[in-house]
């Protein structure tokens, strides 16, 4: 297999039939950018998706929708949203909006047939971060969504935009640093009739654990580091702490099952774990969404059974890689902000 490169944007939005749409709230002098904001990754005509909470703390609505065990087969959207569960308000608006608009699963009711859009939605706790009133609600879910589906398209603002305006890292374990959402995305040529195996990854990084090594100032994700001890986390933090949380989703073009894309989902965490020392911790509500977006589309995408048994592993190999190079987006493209410095200044 040839080694992979990034695709034209080097976000998930290489993946054909996703759209991400991001808003911010609570701009001022102290927070230029937005305290705190949505951030919506739209399937318009559908994704097959799945989910695998890894945090001790986590804020989530719709999630077992996307269980394996569930017998829905259609996701419409991932939303993520900062202020923990005040911010899940804002996935009732995107249901709504998504529902004028004529996306969902058709049902049909003594009235007449209507729509359901499944909405999987998960929040970071940024309260924090600038005034802790200003909270996403049903209409900044609305406005995500309209950025989504009438947005200028191309690659998605990284850094402070969307539900990472408020995101914070090394909250419990040094340096403590502006967090933010960052992007990626993977691309494996394909040879002959079969197209481009595409994997895109979008993580709103939002961690107790530290992304650079207080030590040598490089992020753990470039040099790894991990022969040697990372930095004892702040027992005193850990106690007061109420929540963190980092969140991802990745998207790919292979054709899969549910209970493969829930394993891809659970390959995705390692990319977390190659970038955040702790991970997964007690006051974090870690979670990775996946979206399989083929079965939607025009073209059949890339077919996963010539590789047989290694399907799963190839695109969930490619979606850890994806995640850990959002990671990286994320922390170089973040800016100063609520008193807290950036990791390039």
């Amino acid at each position: 297999m040839d080694r992979p490169r990034p695709g034209p944007t080097d976000s998930i939005v290489d993946v054909a039939g996703l759209v991400v749409g991001q808003v911010e709230l609570g701009a001022c002098e102290e927070t230029p950018d937005g305290a705190t904001g949505v951030t919506a990754i739209v399937a318009p005509g559908g994704a097959l998706g799945a989910v695998d909470v890894r945090g001790a703390a986590p804020a989530t609505r719709e999630t077992d929708a996307l269980s394996a065990l569930a017998s829905g087969e259609r996701t419409h959207a991932v939303l993520f949203a900062g202020r923990s569960v005040h911010g899940l308000d804002a996935a009732g608006g995107a249901v709504r909006e998504l529902e004028r608009r004529g996306i969902g699963l058709p049902i049909e009711a003594p009235r007449g047939r209507i729509l359901i859009p499944i909405v999987a939605a998960a929040a970071i706790f940024d309260l924090a971060h600038g005034d802790a009133d200003v909270r996403p609600d049903a209409d900044d879910g609305r406005r995500a969504i309209l950025a989504a589906l009438d947005g200028p398209g191309g690659r998605p603002r990284s850094g402070n935009a969307g539900a990472g305006a408020g995101a914070v890292t090394g909250n419990v374990a040094p340096p403590r640093l502006k967090g933010g959402v960052g992007h990626a995305s993977l691309v494996v040529p394909g040879s002959g009739a079969t197209a481009d195996l595409v994997v895109g990854a979008l993580v709103v990084v939002n961690s107790a654990g530290s992304l650079v090594d207080p030590l040598s100032h490089r992020p753990w994700a470039t040099w790894g580091g991990f022969n040697t001890p990372g930095p004892v986390p702040d027992f005193e933090r850990i106690g007061s702490a109420r929540g963190q949380t980092t969140l991802a989703v990745v998207g790919t073009n292979a054709r899969l099952g549910k209970a493969q894309l829930a394993r891809v989902a659970a390959m995705a965490h390692d990319g977390l774990a190659r970038a955040i020392r702790p991970v997964h911790s007690s006051v974090d509500g870690d979670a990775v969404f996946a979206l399989a977006v083929p079965e939607a589309l025009d073209h059949p995408g890339v077919d996963a059974h010539p590789w047989g048994p290694a399907a799963v592993t190839i695109v969930g190999a490619l979606a850890a890689d994806a995640v850990t190079r959002a990671i990286l987006d994320a922390l170089e493209s973040a800016r100063p902000s609520g008193g807290l410095e950036a990791y390039r200044g």
